[in-house]
């Protein structure tokens, strides 16, 4: 007799970065902003990138908060 206990699967394409996670972004992206802020070469293109990082950032939080 084969009795086979299935555990439930969360959805892999669906997972929730660790709080730590999005803080380290979220430095990341500070950080970027303060360089661009300090040098003259590609200013508004680390600004950009920045903020891109920073509505993902959001993006994952907002995510994350609607899960639980």
């Amino acid at each position: 007799m084969n009795n086979v206990t299935h555990l439930p699967v969360s959805n892999p394409r669906r997972r929730v970065a660790p709080p730590d996670a999005l803080k380290r972004l979220e430095g990341a992206a500070r950080d970027l902003q303060e360089i661009a802020q300090e040098h003259d070469w590609d200013r508004d293109g680390i600004r950009e990138v920045a903020a891109r990082i920073l509505r993902t950032v959001e993006d994952m939080r907002a995510a994350e908060t609607g899960a639980s």
